[in-house]
């Protein structure tokens, strides 16, 4: 049990170094467009029956290419950062979020809907903005099943964006300093709802 404690430590801190040190990924061509922003979790009502909490890495977030219809999922980096490169023209949609934490050898598993679409522009910096997605007013529950006590915790969720320029373009010049994106033109992208 102990050996599982510590190996688990040690690959979240690896993992932690990792996404501390992720450089934003260059442009293979002039129409690449790279979409950037960021995204974090809060607790600021306590985290299941803890202090409040703020979650700024590790966030697993889930995209959609509308045009060709597959999905692929990224982890967050340091403050929530996350980029990854388009062609320029395909259009997206950032859909989901999730994490699990494993504190205390208890699996924590939390997320939510974002269901938001935006365009891409070639050659653009199409910055999505900095996404808070919030946990309030927490309400506890508990059941009994077979002799085991069940804790259920409900949550108000709710994903707010906004625009950081600033700070965007700040994470840029310290992870990738030499970084051709800090050339192009910074296009904030606003995104649409979408229906389910």
């Amino acid at each position: 049990m102990k050996r599982r404690a510590i190996f688990a430590g040690l690959a979240a801190g690896v993992l932690a170094m990792l996404l501390a040190c992720a450089t934003v990924p260059e442009p293979g061509g002039p129409d690449n467009a790279l979409v950037t922003g960021s995204f974090i979790i809060d607790f600021p009502d306590g985290f299941f029956g803890q202090a409040d909490r703020t979650f700024r890495s590790g966030v697993k977030l889930y995209f959609a290419n509308v045009r060709t219809s597959k999905t692929f999922s990224l982890l967050t980096g340091q403050e929530g950062y996350f980029s990854y490169l388009s062609n320029g023209s395909d259009k997206y949609a950032l859909i989901a979020y999730a994490m699990s934490t494993n504190e205390t050898g208890q699996q924590t598993e939390f997320g939510g809907e974002v269901m938001r679409g935006f365009p891409t522009t070639p050659g653009k910096v199409v910055y999505l903005g900095h996404f808070t997605a919030s946990f309030t007013k927490p309400n506890k529950t508990t059941r009994q099943a077979l002799g085991q006590a069940t804790t259920f915790w409900d949550y108000e969720k709710a994903v707010t964006q906004k625009w950081e320029d600033d700070l965007l373009l700040q994470y840029l010049r310290e992870t990738s300093p030499d970084s051709a994106w800090l050339e192009r033109e910074l296009l904030r992208q606003g995104s649409y709802t979408l229906s389910k």
